[in-house]
C-alpha cells in the first residue's frame, strides 16, 4: 500500500484558510438576513394572536347578550342606543374586575328597533343589534366615544398613538323569545 500521497502537504484533502473564510462570509451573511426577518415574523405572530383572542372574546360577549333576557339586555324604556360598561380580559382572555392588568378593553353597544335586512328601512323592536369592539390596549390609554343618536353613537371611534392594534369590531342581532 502506497502512503506517500497521505504524507504530501499539497495532495491533503483539508480546506485552505480562503475556503473557510468564504464559507463563513455566505453563512454569517444568510444569518443576517435570517435575523433580519425575526422581528417581522414575530409582528405578524402578534396580530394573529390577537386576532384570535378577540374573537374568542367577542364570542363570549355575544354570547352573554344571547342569554340575557331580552328587555334586560335593551333595558326597556332606554334611548335605542345603549352601551354597557367596558369589560376587561386578561392575556388568556379571562375577564378582570378593573383596568389593572387587561391587555383587552371591550366596547359593548346594544342598538334597539333594529332594521330588518330585506325589508327596507322598516325596523323590528324585537331585534337589537349587539356591536363589540375589542382593543389590545395594555397601557390603559383613553378611547374617545361618539355621541349623537347615529348607528356609531357611544363607538370607539379612534385609538391614540401607543397603541398596540386597531379596533376590532364584531356584530350580532339578538331577537326576543316569546
Amino acid at each position: 500500500m502506497d502512503t506517500s500521497k497521505y504524507s504530501d502537504p499539497e495532495k491533503s484533502g483539508g480546506f485552505t484558510l480562503v475556503e473557510v473564510t468564504l464559507a463563513l462570509g455566505v453563512a454569517s451573511f444568510a444569518l443576517v438576513v435570517l435575523f433580519g426577518l425575526l422581528p417581522v415574523g414575530l409582528t405578524i405572530s402578534r396580530g394573529a394572536a390577537d386576532s384570535v383572542m378577540g374573537a374568542q372574546i367577542s364570542q363570549r360577549v355575544i354570547n352573554d347578550a344571547l342569554q340575557t333576557d331580552f328587555d334586560t339586555l335593551v333595558e326597556s324604556g332606554a334611548t335605542t342606543l345603549f352601551r354597557k360598561p367596558v369589560r376587561y380580559f386578561g392575556e388568556q382572555g379571562n375577564e378582570l374586575l378593573g383596568p389593572d392588568g387587561a391587555i383587552y378593553h371591550v366596547n359593548t353597544r346594544v342598538a334597539v328597533s333594529t332594521g330588518v335586512p330585506g325589508n327596507g328601512v322598516a325596523t323590528n323592536p324585537d331585534v337589537a343589534t349587539v356591536t363589540v369592539q375589542i382593543v389590545n390596549n395594555p397601557g390603559n390609554i383613553g378611547l374617545s366615544v361618539g355621541a349623537g343618536g347615529s348607528p356609531t353613537a357611544m363607538l370607539w371611534t379612534g385609538f391614540p398613538s401607543g397603541g398596540q392594534g386597531g379596533i376590532k369590531t364584531f356584530s350580532a342581532q339578538v331577537s326576543r323569545n316569546r
